[in-house]
């Protein structure tokens, strides 16, 4: 499932340059050291039965968790039910979208192959000749073993990640929507959301079908980097789709505004994106 944070925004780009294969993107990401060992908060010096227990949960969670982020866990069944608060569901969120818009662009990209480290885990995969890794360290749960936050590729989580609620407009309306800094030394941002025309009439005739303005806190607006972006052209009525964006700030965020792709830029909707 790890697949798309590391690699998504270069499949687009591949596709755009005209390539058929995948590329590694974030290569940064692969120097990230964890910054300290993993811990789990039911731990102590001399540990009761029930702590024991729940840490025995706690570590099963954990490797659970960082199978199916990198795509070798085969039967995954309900991955929420193992972590706790709204950061962590957020974080699988955008990992599910990414994959949608993968499958859906026709460009997958392989399963990582995972080992253990100090303090959790690392996945590395070889797309087209180059490697890229990740790594899963400082593993926070919960008392009764959920993952309530851990250190991906030099960061935790929740300080890389925000959510806006649902918005619409009269033509179209976007739901889930999640911005993702993919590491700590990335100085870009993913942002996923879902999006339905619900107008009577084909919305889009050109490519993109609409802009994406993000005014990330405390900087400037900008524009999705249409080259590393997964955009689609038109909407049928009634008619869904996945839009993986990715802009040229590290800052999750701010306002995400959508807009006509016209001399006009009418706004189609609008929401704020916060930490959750």
């Amino acid at each position: 499932m790890r697949t798309s944070i590391t690699a998504l925004a270069a499949l687009a780009a591949l596709a755009a340059a005209g390539c058929s294969s995948a590329g590694a993107q974030h290569p940064a990401a692969a120097q990230s050291s964890p910054a300290k060992a993993a811990t789990t908060p039911g731990a102590t010096q001399q540990p009761t039965a029930g702590t024991l227990a729940n840490n025995a949960v706690a570590n099963a969670n954990e490797r659970r968790f960082v199978t199916w982020l990198t795509g070798t866990l085969t039967n995954p069944g309900n991955i929420s039910s193992i972590v706790s608060g709204p950061a962590m569901l957020a974080y699988i969120q955008i990992e599910n979208l990414n994959a949608v818009a993968a499958a859906a662009f026709g460009h997958p990209v392989p399963p990582e192959t995972l080992s253990t480290i100090h303090g959790g885990y690392k996945g590395c995969a070889t797309v087209n000749g180059s490697t890229y890794c990740d790594t899963f360290t400082d593993w926070l749960t919960d008392a009764s073993g959920r993952i309530t936050d851990l250190n991906v590729d030099g960061q935790l989580v929740a300080s890389a990640i925000a959510t806006c609620s649902a918005a619409a407009g009269s033509q179209l309306a976007i739901t889930d929507v999640v911005a993702y800094r993919p590491s700590a030394a990335s100085t870009s941002l993913e942002l996923d959301y879902k999006v339905r025309n619900i107008s009577g009439h084909v919305f889009g005739n050109g490519s993109p079908a609409w802009l994406d303005f993000l005014n990330p806190t405390g900087g400037d607006q900008l524009r999705e980097d249409d080259t590393s972006s997964i955009l689609p052209r038109s909407l049928q009525p009634g008619e869904s789709a996945v839009e993986a964006l990715v802009f040229d700030t590290p800052t999750p965020t701010g306002t995400l505004t959508l807009r006509t792709n016209d001399q006009q830029q009418s706004v189609i909707a609008s929401c704020t994106l916060r930490t959750p």
